[in-house]
């Protein structure tokens, strides 16, 4: 049993029924002392010993209490022990992930794994439900909370957002939704400060949008876009986009451990989310939109509209990375193979370290709640960057796949790549 709360930074924290009665004998031994008519040595030996017994009360049957009776969050530290321990034997094979995260644990200050395999869990590592800083995964679950405003009709993709909002003028005025989402507004990778989008009023920000030329037809990879359509969304649901995200994608999905941070609550980089959670987030997405309890938290035509290829034919500039020019994109998400309505894999990638990935090929939801340790983010960025090909050599397509094991491009599946002597 365990009651739950939040910190001063909204990160949720777990006090266990011991922990409360170590509390009541503490205090009941405070009372007890207070009473007492004996001199003042003989009230603080006892006051120690009532301080001493709850601190061994909470020390000795906290840990088993949580073990037992709230199996969710154990942590692992490898396959086999996950196996061992939930009694989920898998026959995939993850030495090499193990050996990967023993090798290289030193460059993180925290590391969460979650791997689904046909909507089971098949490995689990490190604490899968503390929330974590997503960064740009935040992305995904933004299009997501703004296509269950557009399923009721609240707002639409294809409408220029200036008739939501009359007082935007000039280019801010006319883009849409879809546009926003899909960076292909024509906004340019200069704009997008954060902490601007929280200050009102609308017009303002807006002003402060930094536009490629007007006859510019390409994609670039920005957080102004994810930004201005959260303030649109906000201002339309006349709710905070925060409370927008909770109430149409965590209440309905059972996300006890997501929201987006209070202090800056973008669109683009906001939300904290465990890697528990945003597994079944992409198990929804895998299953057309319903929750793996069964609930129908998206319509499946918006399922189809986040993974539908909407920059086929544009030229990529403003990438995160060189890669990203052979892929393309949905809304909030990144696509490789596949066609133009679904993709092979669907990605996204965090500049702290989370990483998200739904491989339609191999039935697989992977989430890498990974964070980089400060002074080391160039070495972890480059032993990291092929990490899910560890996941594809490990487990095989699917027959219904129209790719192969073997015949998977090289920018889909990357070889793992050597560390040099200074990354190790």
């Amino acid at each position: 049993m365990s009651i739950g709360q939040r910190d001063g930074y909204g990160q949720k924290k777990v006090v266990s029924s011991a922990e409360v009665l170590a509390c009541c004998v503490v205090a009941m031994g405070i009372a007890a002392i207070h009473k007492m008519n004996q001199p003042t040595i003989f009230k603080a030996v006892f006051l120690f010993g009532a301080l001493f017994g709850g601190a061994v009360s909470c020390t000795t049957t906290d840990e088993r209490e949580r073990a037992v009776a709230e199996p969710g969050e154990m942590t692992f530290r490898s396959a086999a022990e996950f196996a061992e321990q939930s009694g989920e034997p898998t026959l995939i094979d993850f030495s090499e992930l193990d050996a990967f995260l023993q090798k290289y644990q030193r460059l993180f200050n925290r590391s969460a794994i979650l791997i689904r395999k046909d909507g089971r869990v098949v490995y689990s590592y490190g604490d899968v439900q503390t929330a974590a800083y997503a960064a740009s995964c935040s992305k995904w679950l933004s299009s997501a909370t703004i296509m269950r405003l557009v399923e009721q009709k609240q707002l639409a993709l294809d409408v220029p957002v200036g008739q939501y909002m009359p007082k935007l003028h000039g280019r801010a005025g006319e883009v849409t939704l879809r546009q926003l989402l899909s960076h292909t507004a024509g906004l340019s990778a200069q704009g997008g400060n954060h902490d601007e989008w929280q200050q009102p009023p609308m017009q303002t920000s807006a002003s402060r949008l930094h536009f490629l030329p007007s006859d510019a037809h390409a994609f670039c990879y920005e957080n102004a876009g994810f930004n201005f359509a959260g303030r649109v969304a906000a201002k339309r649901a006349e709710k905070k986009w925060s409370q927008i995200f909770r109430e149409e994608i965590a209440v309905p999905l059972g996300l006890s451990n997501s929201y987006f941070r209070k202090s800056k609550p973008t669109a683009a980089a906001g939300a904290m989310i465990s890697a528990s959670d945003y597994s079944l987030f992409l198990e929804m997405i895998r299953q057309n939109g319903v929750s793996p309890d069964g609930i129908r938290v998206l319509t499946e035509s918006s399922v189809r509209e986040i993974l539908k290829n909407h920059t086929a034919g544009l030229e990529m500039t403003c990438i995160p990375r060189p890669s990203a020019r052979k892929e393309s994109h949905g809304l909030g998400v990144w696509r490789q193979g596949g066609s133009r309505e679904r993709p092979d894999l669907a990605s996204h990638f965090g500049a702290g370290g989370y990483k998200v990935f739904l491989d339609y090929c191999r039935n697989v939801s992977a989430v890498f709640a990974m964070e980089y340790k400060r002074g080391k983010e160039d070495r972890a960025k480059n032993v990291t960057r092929n990490m899910y090909s560890i996941v594809q050599r490990a487990i095989p397509v699917t027959p219904s796949c129209a790719v192969s094991n073997e015949s998977v491009p090289d920018r889909w599946r990357p070889p793992l790549r050597r560390p040099s002597r200074q990354e190790q």
